[in-house]
């Protein structure tokens, strides 16, 4: 691809203001076949990014690393894969954080059109260091960084559960202007650190644990219309291998799961009292308020009133 393919901005087109993080100014690159947003802020001995690629196309991406970094990658939008030279294909799974060590070794992804969004957390060797000996991958990770090592560090991932979602999201609004903030932001971002870990270390085979992962995405997103053929185009499966294995794995349907969280979340809200009918039926991505006074009756017996509500078990 020439350069003259390639615009850049210091300005968010207002279709993708949506993913705007305040801790930094973004940066717009549009290209034919991709459309690149990303925010970068440095702290001290670590550093924040967001990449969001609205890819157009079937398209293999390879960055360009500038020089050797360790990373915690939250992929919070989008399943790819990603290849190391000639070493196999990793999934990245939404869903899904995992740690690796990048360096001067040659980087593809592969995506297909749709959105991915991945938060990283950067962190400096000698941070890696200091803590090295408080879990097996800080260890694994040091002696990686050490050695000049690209790959994975970790076989396993670790499942992005909702307090991390939550995390996440307070760092991607809060913004980084002064030195307090920047040292509130700095802290954080080492927290994080030790709390991904220990986290990770207590993994087991996480990887296989695939519908872990989208029960989780489904309960992190039900503002969203979720389709079966969404999900198995995201976490790149079948749909009849998606909705069989989701069925073994928890004893019920995707979308009986989907419907359990979705009714929970509402009776939650309708106790506090602080969303209408109609507010309640689109936070949960329902066509109508109608659509989810419907559901609701069904699920729990009574009209989803807040007169009502008591009666609900």
């Amino acid at each position: 691809m020439s350069s003259g393919c390639i615009s850049v901005f210091n300005e968010l087109p207002e279709e993708y203001e949506q993913y705007r993080c305040s801790y930094a100014k973004p940066l717009f690159i549009s290209t034919p076949v991709a459309d690149i947003i990303y925010h970068e802020r440095h702290l001290r001995d670590c550093s924040i990014s967001n990449h969001v690629v609205i890819a157009k196309k079937p398209v293999v991406m390879q960055p360009v690393i500038s020089e050797e970094y360790s990373s915690i990658n939250c992929m919070l939008q989008g399943s790819l894969k990603i290849c190391f030279d000639e070493q196999e294909p990793i999934w990245q799974l939404q869903g899904q954080y995992s740690v690796f060590q990048f360096g001067d070794q040659r980087l593809r992804a592969f995506l297909r059109p749709g959105v991915y969004e991945i938060q990283h957390f950067n962190y400096n060797i000698s941070l890696l260091r200091h803590h090295q000996e408080l879990a097996d991958v800080l260890e694994e990770w040091a002696s990686a960084a050490e050695n000049h090592r690209c790959a994975k560090v970790s076989h396993y991932s670790g499942l992005i559960w909702d307090g991390l979602y939550q995390i996440i999201k307070e760092i991607k609004n809060t913004p980084v202007n002064t030195q307090l903030q920047k040292c509130d932001m700095e802290y954080r971002t080492k927290h994080l650190l030790l709390k991904l870990v220990d986290n990770l270390s207590d993994t087991q085979c996480i990887d296989e644990d695939i519908y872990e992962t989208i029960a989780l995405y489904l309960k992190n997103n039900m503002d969203k219309k979720i389709t079966l053929q969404d999900l198995s185009l995201r976490y790149a499966m079948s749909s009849s291998k998606l909705r069989q294995g989701f069925h073994k794995h928890f004893g019920f349907t995707l979308m009986e799961y989907f419907t359990n969280e979705r009714m929970k979340a509402a009776k939650q809200m309708l106790q506090e009292g602080l969303n209408s009918i109609s507010q309640i039926a689109d936070s949960l991505a329902y066509q109508s308020a109608s659509a989810f006074s419907k559901e609701f009756k069904k699920y729990f017996g009574v009209a989803p009133t807040k007169s009502m509500i008591k009666n609900v078990i």
